[in-house]
């Protein structure tokens, strides 16, 4: 197996899982079962995080000709989901505990605030104020409750089955229990109570603590807002997106100006449904430019350059955009070998404990858009992230190294993206063929298009407010 091909593999390979799982997903529910009740809907994350991981791991291996599964923690038991994805008690408790103790004999309503909700501090007083205005009392991070499954046993009989399959395929050692065990310890029997007036304004749902309380939403009867913590929405299609963003999903609440409907599958639900889009504001709407600036190829080791790395984990993956830290790690010395004039702002999960002590690096902690006017131009090699949706919309030329980790665009986004970068394709696996045609590149005249189209809210809608969105959701 050639090094290029563990990239090319892990794609076709996780495809592969998420085709034969959504199939499974659809099965169940051809069965009557709802997808508030489906096993594999609630659990998809997880699923395809163990799946991705393994099988990234089991492809490289097989080029490296050595193990490298010890870097990587399944991460499948209660106690290390809980650890990762579940909230801890904060201010905010006491103060809308406070708040629901003088107003509880008045309002009857409830407004549930789930984990990892994007909002800057204006907007949290404005979700306080629609709660005050309309009668809700806010429950915030609330202990979770079990949540009712139906036909578990046909369910449980037939994830079994295709664990099974998978695990032949793929040469995996894939014991179903893993997944089982972890949903055991939310399921009820009892049927819940419907109260149908309460609104659920929840963060993404790779949090299975947000999963797990728009499920109880859906059996409630309730209503579901999603709230979108990214820049990303029109241009990147990731089938991700569909269990981690729309799955139970009635509102979706987003920066952008596009009907999903005119993008592609990767914005619908699991099983198969448009959310209603509601546009807001974009806060980063002070460093919006809709003109590039220009800089001089032949000369870029005279000008400073910030380089913004992919993040890349040592624990485990969740899509198919694996690459080995070592090979990326060399692929890095060469970038810098090349540009020895630039800097480097890591992701803030980015592991820097190989990287040579005289490089460039700054603070992790560091915000980009606080120092990005430092710098003649910007450097990635992804674009398929929420560190190039904030970057996109500034005046800094990007160049764009494509070295293979990207995956799907929509067909907008991906006509949009090649306007708004200089991109240079590296074989990083042949000598990194392709690096030095950096220095030789074109100015281009770029108008920013992609504000009007990815980032801004039409003209009518521009204005909502987080309190304004609120009062539409019906």
């Amino acid at each position: 197996m050639s090094k290029r091909n563990y990239l090319d593999k892990n794609k076709l390979d996780i495809a592969y899982v998420e085709k034969e799982y959504l199939n499974l997903f659809h099965r169940i529910k051809k069965k009557g079962i709802e997808e508030e009740y489906n096993i594999v809907g609630l659990l998809f994350h997880e699923i395809m995080a163990f799946y991705a991981t393994n099988i990234s791991a089991k492809n490289t291996e097989k080029y490296l000709k050595k193990k490298i599964s010890s870097v990587f923690k399944e991460n499948l038991s209660i106690k290390s989901f809980r650890k990762r994805s579940f909230p801890n008690q904060s201010k905010y408790h006491l103060i809308f505990a406070t708040y629901n103790k003088l107003l509880k004999f008045f309002f009857k309503k409830n407004l549930i605030l789930g984990m990892n909700l994007p909002f800057n501090i204006y907007e949290k007083i404005q979700i306080f104020l629609f709660a005050l205005f309309k009668g809700y009392l806010i429950n915030y991070l609330p202990k979770l409750n079990k949540i009712e499954i139906k036909d578990y046993t046909f369910q449980i009989e037939v994830i079994s089955k295709l664990n099974d399959k998978l695990s032949q395929k793929f040469r995996l050692k894939v014991e179903s229990y893993k997944f089982i065990k972890f949903i055991e310890y939310y399921i009820t029997s009892t049927q819940l109570s419907y109260r149908k007036k309460d609104i659920y304004l929840l963060g993404s749902l790779g949090k299975v603590y947000n999963r797990i309380l728009a499920a109880e939403a859906r059996q409630k009867k309730s209503k579901t807002i999603i709230t979108n913590h990214e820049y990303t929405y029109g241009f990147l299609s990731l089938f991700i997106h569909r269990y981690d963003n729309y799955f139970l999903c009635d509102n979706y609440f987003t920066v952008g100006n596009l009907n999903p409907k005119k993008l592609d599958e990767n914005y619908k639900s699991l099983s198969g449904k448009y959310p209603k889009i509601f546009y807001k504001k974009n806060d980063l709407k002070p460093f919006f430019s809709r003109k590039i600036n220009t800089i001089d190829f032949s000369k870029l080791n005279k000008l400073k350059g910030l380089y913004l790395p992919t993040r890349i984990t040592r624990r485990h993956t969740q899509n198919n955009t694996f690459i080995y830290s070592e090979h990326y790690l060399s692929w890095q010395k060469k970038l810098i070998k090349t540009l020895p004039n630039i800097f480097i702002k890591p992701h803030l999960k980015f592991d820097l404990s190989k990287f040579p002590n005289n490089l460039k690096i700054l603070d992790k902690k560091l915000k980009i858009l606080d120092i990005y006017q430092q710098y003649d131009y910007l450097i990635v090699d992804q674009v398929s992230s929420r560190t190039f949706g904030e970057i996109a919309i500034t005046d800094k030329p990007i160049i764009y190294f494509n070295i293979g980790l990207d995956t799907k665009h929509t067909s907008i986004g991906e006509k949009e993206i090649s306007k708004r970068v200089y991109e240079t394709k590296v074989k990083i696996f042949n000598n990194y063929r392709g690096i030095e045609k950096i220095f030789k590149i074109k100015n281009k005249i770029i108008n920013n298009r992609f504000l009007n189209i990815f980032c801004i809210s039409s003209k009518k809608s521009n204005e909502n407010s987080i309190f304004e969105l609120l009062e539409k959701i019906k």
